[in-house]
């Protein structure tokens, strides 16, 4: 069992709380932050707990800890109780809160180390809940879909989807096999990319029908609702068309093509093609996401409906507002995608002065008419047929004046102020600016504020309106009328003809209205020239900027590994009297990692005989790179790919490759080149596969201080944290790691030679096997490759050469003070030799394995070797 101790360096803090967040009830509850960081988002659409996991929200336990616990939302629903926790907590007096949306948390960890907890804070959506009866107005068009910059939530719903010729196979045929992913909104966005480090080429045999022995992509055909067929890594005619020589290249190619986006469909079926090749030799894994990229906002018809009628704001009757005028102004404010999110606080704001506010955002006129008493809401949108507009001409105009049109001191440049809250913050859009008139008169600038605007391209849009408004020459009238103006609303059109005033014929807009007194009943009103309708594009782009904040959203480890320690590693940690009095039979856990995006760093997780997983330390990223040729047991110059981090390598450091440890002689990030030293520390030269990741582990490891013992197996989990978040636990890959004193075993020989040669294909008569010596304890933490020169023995060290011939044991010489051993095969075959280092029962962690042929191959006349039928050569001894 392993053993370990941390000490206390502070303290978790524990909060019960109860907020209220609105008049209830409401539609969602979408997200909840500490500090103004992400602690928990999603949709949750009734009342209900949601489990909050945001351990390193702050730091975790090195900073000021996070946010771990259980929040009740009570939406306010009419049937709402009291809730049990509060009731428990704070007393039997707890009230129900019916009608009011509230949260309560529950006494979890929030914040760690500092004693004043940041402050919280929620996101919620209230456009069709929270309506007198019977309920929302006109829901058809309550909600509009605003798109914003960036997604607004990403739901990874699969991190490594397979695509591999055993799961689903063919074109997408009538009836054929697919992978059905449905519950999109058609404004979602399904993205498929590659996962980097889970890609394995697929490859063809030399003897199939083309481009024998090349590797090539695998492709995925999308299908959906709509009926479109769209393909992604693969070209129309559903054939793997793109072939490389190797496959490092062929995963690079994937790596380097941009993601898959489709939309416009409520469910998608991916067609996976394995119908070329017939076996399975490889693989690709996607990862699916649903990415919503809009954000659901109000219509302003319904926030002044609401606002003039609910029970909270106006109180007044559904009967006192027109539904037509205001059916005919949500149709139009829905098409134009006036989405907005508006607050009010009645302390600081009248119910009037709140429609005022929503009316010059809209361009509009929310008034009750003189005639019939109910509510109207008119647009300024120039939507009019112009026949049917009233005249109102000389007969009817008791006083004119027309105001002067002076540009000279007019606005031509306009900012909006809007609050964005995806990212919770103020922006102020690029001025947008009438050209002319700055070059004319100067910059006259003016930012407006609007923050009921959710999004860049509608603040863009009201501030090209605004300068339109104030830089284009209009004709502006005070007028005196007789009655025939008085149920005019503001906001309304008419037809101005004057001729006796040089105006035959113009469409103006009811302004300002003044209904006359006792001793005149004359109606004196403004009056403007139509110019105020709202443009269906702006001409400035918002610029959203770049996030310098790192992502918050752990991203899944693809690349990783865990193992036992090697000594070498071990006599670096501790110091020569802890290393002097470590016992055989401990061994120490040790991981490395690959940087799967732009998170900070990881935890190594490690459990324990129950199966609980505890921490051990966090770690920096190693250093990584694919090898991308294969190799034997002699090169030592290599070509990397996919490398990261390896700006941070230092000339002898020690990598990990495979089962091998290697040393760093020389590298050139930029060619991408490498040479190494091979078979240090306790391994041996081996084979390697193209495309094995090597691991220059001194950049960063995790390394447990907890002892394990010999035959103890424990499974580790590496978890990648952001800023803020830490990926959860159950959906971490487990690495098991199997500890068998490796820290204690002797090392093996090095500079093997077998009649001296490093790796021969044939022998005739004896074979000869020698090597030198290598000290464990004399090289400590020196990282001493295999062919340099002998070191040692270890006290106590004896070498066993094993000799096979065509697969059976022939020969063994143990006890051998000197690695050195000549053995004569009795016949002719095929030969392996094992060479192993043994002290105190101990053998080396590993050893050394050759194969060669022993005697001549026949030949025919012309050098070629003879097989028999089944491709064996024929070997003369």
């Amino acid at each position: 069992m392993g053993k370990g101790s941390k000490p206390t360096i502070g303290f978790w803090y524990h909060l019960a709380y109860h907020h209220g967040l609105t008049v209830g009830p409401i539609d969602a509850f979408l997200e909840f932050r500490g500090g103004d960081k992400t602690a928990w988002s999603g949709e949750l659409t009734s009342s209900g707990t949601i489990h909050v996991n945001a351990p390193m929200l702050w730091g975790g336990e090195k900073d000021q800890g996070g946010i771990v616990g259980d929040l009740d939302v009570m939406f306010g629903e009419p049937t709402q109780v009291p809730n049990p926790y509060l009731v428990q907590t704070f007393g039997a007096q707890t009230a129900a809160w019916r009608g009011f949306s509230t949260v309560a948390f529950k006494g979890g960890r929030y914040g760690a180390m500092n004693p004043y907890p940041k402050p919280p804070s929620y996101k919620i959506r209230q456009i069709l809940q929270g309506w007198d009866a019977p309920g929302c107005w006109y829901p058809e068009k309550a909600a509009i879909l605003i798109h914003v910059e960036g997604p607004v939530s990403d739901a990874v719903l699969y991190n490594e989807l397979a695509m591999a010729g055993d799961v689903v196979i063919g074109p997408p045929t009538p009836g054929g096999a697919y992978i059905e992913i449905d519950g999109f909104d058609p404004s979602d966005e399904l993205v498929l990319q590659v996962v980097d480090g889970s890609y394995t080429a697929w490859s063809r045999f030399a003897n199939d029908s083309d481009n024998g022995g090349r590797s090539w992509t695998c492709g995925v055909a999308v299908t959906s609702d709509t009926g479109a067929t769209t393909y992604y890594l693969d070209d129309p005619s559903y054939s793997p068309a793109h072939y490389f020589p190797t496959a490092a290249e062929a995963h690079a190619y994937a790596l380097s093509q941009p993601p898959g986006i489709f939309t416009g469909s409520t469910y998608y079926r991916l067609h996976f093609a394995d119908w070329v090749v017939n076996l399975n030799r490889g693989g690709l894994s996607l990862k699916v996401i649903r990415r919503g990229r809009f954000l659901h906002a109000i219509n302003p018809a319904h926030v002044l409906y609401y606002s003039r009628t609910n029970s909270d704001m106006g109180r007044e009757s559904r009967a006192s507002i027109n539904d037509a005028s205001l059916r005919a102004a949500a149709d139009k404010l829905y098409a134009e995608g006036f989405g907005i999110c508006p607050d009010w606080d009645p302390a600081n704001e009248s119910v009037e002065d709140f429609e005022k506010r929503i009316c010059k955002l809209i361009g509009g006129s929310f008034t009750r008419s003189l005639e019939d008493g109910q509510w109207y809401l008119d647009l300024a949108r120039g939507d009019y047929v112009l026949a049917d507009l009233p005249i109102l001409n000389d007969d009817d105009i008791l006083d004119f004046k027309e105001q002067p049109a002076i540009l000279d001191n007019a606005v031509n440049s306009v900012s909006v102020r809007y609050f964005d809250p995806q990212r919770k913050e103020t922006i102020v859009t690029a001025p947008t600016r009438a050209l002319g008139l700055v070059a004319a008169f100067g910059t006259i600038h003016q930012t407006t504020d609007y923050r009921a605007i959710p999004a860049a391209d509608l603040a863009a849009r009201i501030a090209q309106r605004d300068v339109m408004a104030s830089a284009t020459p209009k004709r502006v009238f005070d007028l005196a009328t007789m009655r025939k103006t008085y149920a005019w609303r503001p906001n309304q059109y008419f037809r101005l003809q004057t001729p006796k005033r040089g105006i035959a014929d113009m469409v103006c807009l009811v302004g300002d209205k003044q209904s006359g007194t006792l001793k005149s009943g004359a109606i004196r009103m403004k009056a403007a020239q139509d110019i105020y309708s709202l443009p269906s594009t702006g001409y400035v782009h918002v610029e959203p900027g770049v996030d310098t904040r790192p992502p918050q959203t752990p991203t899944p480890i693809t690349a990783q590994r865990a193992l036992e320690a090697p000594y070498v590693e071990i006599a670096a940690m501790l110091s020569r009297a802890d290393l002097a009095a470590l016992p055989a039979a401990v061994g120490y856990a040790m991981a490395v990692a690959a940087n799967p995006g732009g998170d900070l760093d990881y935890t190594m997780m490690v459990a324990d005989a129950t199966g609980n997983y505890a921490d051990a330390g966090r770690a920096e990223w190693c250093a990584s790179a694919t090898v991308v040729e294969s190799a034997g047991y002699v090169e030592t110059a290599f070509t990397l790919a996919g490398g990261s981090g390896l700006g941070g390598v230092a000339i002898g450091m020690g990598a990990l490759w495979d089962d091998e440890i290697v040393r760093v002689d020389a590298l050139d990030v930029g060619a991408g080149t490498i040479t190494i030293g091979r078979g240090c520390a306790d391994t041996v030269r081996q084979r390697h596969s193209a495309g094995a990741r090597l691991w220059i582990y001194p950049t960063g490891f995790a390394y447990g201080a907890t002892e394990y013992t010999d035959g103890e197996v424990v499974d580790v989990k590496l978890l990648p944290n952001t800023g803020s978040q830490q990926q959860d636990l159950a959906s971490a890959t487990a690495l098991p790691i199997t500890f068998g004193q490796r820290q204690a075993r002797p090392y093996p020989p090095a500079q093997l030679r077998i009649n001296g040669m490093s790796n021969p294909s044939s022998v005739v008569g004896a074979i000869t096997v020698t090597g030198v010596h290598r000290d464990r304890v004399q090289q400590a933490d020196q990282l001493v490759d295999s062919e340099m020169a002998g070191i040692g023995p270890e006290a106590g060290t004896t070498y066993t050469f094993r000799y096979f011939l065509n697969g059976s044991l022939v020969n063994t010489d143990a006890g051998l003070a000197t690695p050195s051993s000549t053995y004569t095969p009795s016949g002719a075959g095929i030969v392996r030799v094992e060479i192993e280092a043994v002290r105190d029962g101990l053998t080396s962690y590993q050893m050394h394995v050759r194969e060669f042929v022993v005697g001549l191959p026949l030949l025919d006349e012309t050098g070629v070797p003879i097989t028999t039928e089944d491709n064996q050569l024929i070997i003369m001894g």
